[in-house]
Parts: C-alpha cells; sequence; structure tokens
C-alpha cells in the first residue's frame, strides 16, 4: 500500500470475539463517500490482532488512514484479499 495510500480504515470484529480483528477494510476515497458504494478493500488476517490497538488509532485520526496506521499494519501477515464494491 505503498504506491497507493487508502484514506480510511475499518477493523472488522470476530462475531464469537468483539475484542479482536479478523479482517480490515480500507478506503481510497474520502470517508463521506465510503458508504455511497465506494470501492474498498478488503484485508483479511493470517492471524488476528487486539481490537484496542485498531480502535485507539481510529478514535485519534478519525478513521483516516495515516502514518501510524502504515506503521501499525506494516507487519501483519495477509491471509486473502478481496475488492468490492
Amino acid at each position: 500500500m505503498t504506491a497507493i495510500q487508502p484514506k480510511t480504515h475499518w477493523g472488522d470484529s470476530n462475531p464469537k470475539n468483539k475484542n479482536v480483528i479478523v479482517s480490515s477494510q480500507f478506503n481510497f476515497c474520502e470517508k463521506v463517500y465510503t458508504f455511497n458504494n465506494a470501492i474498498t478493500l478488503l484485508i483479511i488476517w493470517k492471524d488476528s490482532f487486539p481490537r484496542s490497538g485498531v480502535k485507539f488509532l481510529q478514535n485519534k485520526n478519525n478513521l483516516y488512514f495515516t502514518n501510524e496506521e502504515n506503521l501499525f499494519y506494516q507487519d501483519k501477515i495477509v491471509k486473502d484479499i478481496m475488492v468490492y464494491r
């Protein structure tokens, strides 16, 4: 994600455990447009990780993807990638 940087990110919890993130959604448009049929990159992570780290960054940066998020996600291993609208 270095060539084209996402604008927003959203963490998806495991339905059985709301305290861990199993996948993340990345949008390449402003937050106001993410609900209007925007193209979404969904990454399913190989290993889940605590929701607290994602929630902290989402609250701090108002869901926008910054260098902090880039550093946070850089060591995560991708299991699968989907793109949808």
